[in-house]
C-alpha cells in the first residue's frame, strides 16, 4: 500500500512531513481519550500531537450561518 501524500514531490510522505508515524499518533489519541496513561512513549511526541490536535479543534465546529440577503 502506497504511504499518503500530499503529492507535492517526490518522495514526499504525510508521516515525514509530520514528524511521526500514523501508528504513533493513533497510539497517543486513543491514550488522551480514554485517559490512559504514557508510559513507554515519548514525551515530545506526545506534547506534538497534544498541540496539533489543538490547532485543529476548529474543524470538529459546523462554520456559523449566515443569512444570504
Amino acid at each position: 500500500m502506497k504511504p499518503p501524500s500530499p503529492g507535492l514531490w517526490v518522495g514526499q510522505t504525510d508521516e515525514g512531513e509530520i514528524g511521526l508515524l500514523y501508528e504513533t499518533i493513533d497510539e497517543i489519541l486513543y491514550r488522551i481519550d480514554y485517559n490512559l496513561g504514557f508510559n513507554g512513549l515519548n514525551k515530545e511526541d506526545i506534547e506534538k500531537v497534544r498541540k496539533m490536535r489543538k490547532i485543529a479543534e476548529h474543524k470538529l465546529k459546523m462554520p456559523p450561518m449566515y443569512e444570504i440577503k
